[in-house]
């Protein structure tokens, strides 16, 4: 399930022209909950925000970290179940 929100972020990102991150897939699986984090980061030191200040300045975002949680649910709530560790992939986009 992870993987499915990944997959197209980076598909649509090899695009030259690509611009913008597509939106969530409607892939939903019963019982987990998934959560896709995109965070600009600067292109020479990924653990640096774009914008936090110690990041050479640039007018557009030249690197990004795609982070994709899924977590069970409590059976029969909404809410995801504390008890269980989620699944995270995280991943690089940088501007070539």
């Amino acid at each position: 399930m992870a993987d499915q929100r990944i997959e197209p972020i980076l598909a649509e990102s090899a695009r030259p022209t690509a611009v913008a991150i597509p939106a969530p897939v409607g892939v939903s699986v019963p019982g987990f909950r998934r959560r896709t984090i995109i965070t600009g980061v600067c292109p020479t030191n990924f653990a640096i925000a774009y914008n936090d200040g110690a990041c050479p300045t640039s007018p557009n975002v030249e690197a990004k970290l795609v982070t994709v949680m899924v977590r069970m649910k409590d059976p029969g709530s909404s809410n995801t179940d504390v008890q269980t560790l989620p699944v995270v992939l995280s991943t690089i986009l940088v501007k070539k």
